[in-house]
């Protein structure tokens, strides 16, 4: 991996990028490149500085100091750049503890395509008693809304519903995978559920649903959201795996399986 910048540059409050006339990089807008930081001797890689370059650029702003029009660095960071990135790319100590502060969404670059990392014990449901598909449903949106993981409620449901309508998410093999993207969506969330008795979701086998995996994310998540439901249905195709799922007595229960199952995936 090519790195740029100096060796041993300490931390002595000078920004983490600054502008050069040699090796420039970045969007077209503005061209950095590493101010000198290192930690235990390493610059910063090219790509880690190129993601702090283009996400500062999208909103505006520079990186690490903030100097984004109406805003301070603790909003800026919060909006852009991974706490992570800047810990990797060697930030001064004092702009760390800002930054760690600030829980930060993902960006792009960093999509799990892993369910069991997905996935939050507080967003998997053992034995569901929900009558049919839409209560289900409802039931599993309600789970992913009680937790924070979504806001916009109504607009959220609305898009499941509507994706519902044009073929059913019943997908073989006892699996339900109810899903959508939609602008009311800023990161890919999931709820997972086994139910206590097989709901009928006009599955293309006519097999009734007693496993569900509820996916929600952005339109900009497409290729992600594909794999994740590629994954869970190759996950639960395997009868050994859905028996587990079934037989899962815990939410940490329920995420050990798919774990497990998803290193044997690779295998």
């Amino acid at each position: 991996m090519e790195r740029v910048g100096g060796r041993g540059g300490g931390h002595g409050g000078r920004k983490l990028l600054a502008r050069s006339r040699s090796e420039p990089y970045g969007t077209g807008r503005e061209s950095f490149r590493c101010g000198g930081f290192s930690r235990r001797g390493r610059g910063l890689s090219r790509p880690l500085a190129n993601e702090i370059v283009n996400s500062s650029s999208r909103t505006g702003g520079h990186p690490c100091c903030g100097a984004e029009p109406g805003g301070g660095l603790g909003e800026y960071l919060k909006s852009t750049v991974p706490c992570s990135i800047l810990w990797r790319a060697g930030c001064p100590v004092g702009l760390r503890s800002v930054c760690l502060t600030y829980p930060v969404a993902r960006m792009p670059t960093t999509q799990t395509t892993k369910i069991s990392q997905l996935l939050d014990p507080e967003h998997v449901r053992i034995g569901l008693a929900e009558p049919s598909k839409n209560a289900v449903i409802d039931a599993l949106v309600d789970v992913l809304a009680g937790h924070g993981a979504i806001s916009r409620l109504d607009d959220v449901r609305a898009a499941i519903f509507a994706r519902e309508e044009k073929m059913s998410t019943g997908v073989g093999k006892g699996l339900g995978l109810p899903h959508a993207k939609t602008p009311a969506a800023s990161n890919t969330v999931a709820a997972f559920a086994t139910t206590d008795e097989p709901v009928d979701f006009g599955a293309v086998d006519d097999v009734p649903v007693q496993i569900l995996l509820l996916l929600v994310g952005p339109e900009e998540h497409k290729s992600q959201h594909v794999k994740i439901l590629g994954r869970i249905s190759r996950l639960v195709s395997r009868e050994p795996l859905r028996e587990r799922l079934l037989d899962a007595e815990t939410p940490k229960a329920v995420i050990k399986t798919l774990r497990e199952g998803e290193a044997a995936l690779r295998s």
